[in-house]
């Protein structure tokens, strides 16, 4: 079903929040001070926030997880399943 309509080249995961479904937009960490606990603060600078559930995302371990399941599924690339850590 994947190839048949070419899931991998029309995936955008990570793009809409999983709560409401609005598109996330990109945040920093004056957004996600005082929001996340002090380690995801410390080991991320990128995050994404949903403008109307005001619900924080980042690239953890979990979304590496994600990243490698739709791989599978869909037939992301490499590059699209993984998941990089921001330099502190």
């Amino acid at each position: 079903v994947a190839a048949a309509f070419d899931l991998g080249a029309r995936a955008r995961p990570f793009t809409r929040c999983s709560r409401c479904n609005t598109e996330l937009v990109p945040a920093g960490r004056d957004t996600a001070r005082g929001r996340v606990p002090p380690r995801i603060l410390e080991r991320f600078a990128r995050f994404q926030c949903c403008p109307d559930c005001e619900r924080l995302y980042w690239d953890g371990s979990h979304t590496d997880r994600m990243r490698r399941v739709l791989a599978q599924a869909v037939g992301l690339g490499n590059e699209s399943a993984r998941g990089e850590e921001d330099p502190p």
